[in-house]
């Protein structure tokens, strides 16, 4: 698992949309399991959280930076070792 980090002039003009409904753990909760309600989530206190199973997009807005951020998954794929030749090439471009 990974995290990506965005820059923010001031959180308190940061709204999170796409969440509604998706559970997540609340790490300042103690790993607490809980269901995001909200159609916008906005950060007014400590948030550490580990969403689960998000299925659609999810938007950044910053209105102080006038910016909309849209984070969608990405799935990759590497077929492993044995689908290389043997100069880490495979189908005829490198796999990184």
């Amino acid at each position: 698992m990974s995290a990506q980090l965005f820059h923010s002039w001031d959180i308190s003009e940061v709204s999170i949309v796409g969440l509604k409904n998706v559970h997540y753990l609340d790490k300042v909760r103690d790993f607490a399991k809980l269901v995001e309600t909200g159609e916008a989530l906005k950060i007014d206190s400590e948030v550490d959280r580990v969403y689960l199973d998000t299925s659609g997009p999810v938007e950044i807005h910053d209105m102080r930076l006038k910016r909309k951020i849209i984070v969608e998954k990405k799935v990759c794929f590497h077929g492993g070792v044995e689908s290389l030749d043997g100069e880490g090439k495979a189908n005829g471009g490198f796999w990184r």
